[in-house]
């Protein structure tokens, strides 16, 4: 097996390009135990990736990005709002994590031009799912909905508003998804729906859906 090693992104990411797939199939599923062991016979979680990363016999292993912000001001201070709220009540932290479903259509969304892998975290990690296919404003709860509505208003007030004001409008935020958020708890559900499920992970692995090594994991 040869090993190839760049950086895309900041972010980086190693190559490897087999020769016997079988071989590779179980150095991967003894990596990814944890996460083999908990779908129970389920194929892989998916994302996409904006590029087409992959030449034929080879997949990808990726470190995760630890804080994942976007460049534009407003948006950045929303996706801290939501993490503060996700920290305060342990739930895995979405800049921290990354993305996944297990819906090839879902996962084809992100990305139209790119590719679509199984996604495997290695070793340990943690995760989260919410009771829906979208964690944003295309969502069709309306619970979802207006926990984002209120994140708004939240941010349209910084600043002009008490501290006791403040954590009220939170918790009434909260109140709304709270009971829809799971972590670390029947992940098969969350596969079985196809439901936003997020991984808090240190490494990952890539592996094209469509070639003879991601075959075996379906």
């Amino acid at each position: 097996m040869k090993l190839k090693s760049f950086l895309i992104n900041e972010s980086e990411i190693k190559q490897f390009y087999w020769e016997d797939p079988i071989k590779e199939y179980n150095k991967i599923k003894k990596d990814c135990n944890k996460y083999i062991t908990l779908l129970n016979g389920r194929e892989p979680f998916m994302r996409s990736v904006k590029e087409k990363l992959f030449s034929s016999n080879s997949y990808y292993k990726k470190r995760v990005r630890k804080n994942r912000r976007s460049l534009v001001d407003s948006f950045r201070k929303y996706s801290e709002l939501i993490d503060e709220m996700f920290h305060q009540h342990k739930v895995p932290l979405r800049r921290r994590s990354v993305n996944a479903t297990s819906s090839v259509e879902h996962a084809r969304i992100f990305f139209r031009s790119g590719g679509i892998y199984y996604f495997l975290p290695i070793g340990n990690f943690n995760y989260a799912w919410a009771e829906t296919r979208d964690f944003n404003y295309s969502s069709p709860k309306w619970e979802i909905k207006l926990f984002r509505q209120k994140l708004d208003f939240i941010l349209d007030v910084e600043g002009t508003i008490d501290e006791k004001e403040e954590k009220l409008l939170k918790n009434n935020a909260w109140n709304l998804i709270k009971d829809g958020l799971h972590v670390n708890n029947d992940i098969l559900t969350a596969h079985t729906k196809n439901y936003e499920t997020w991984f808090e992970c240190d490494w990952y692995y890539l592996i094209p859906i469509g070639d003879e090594l991601g075959e075996l994991f379906q």
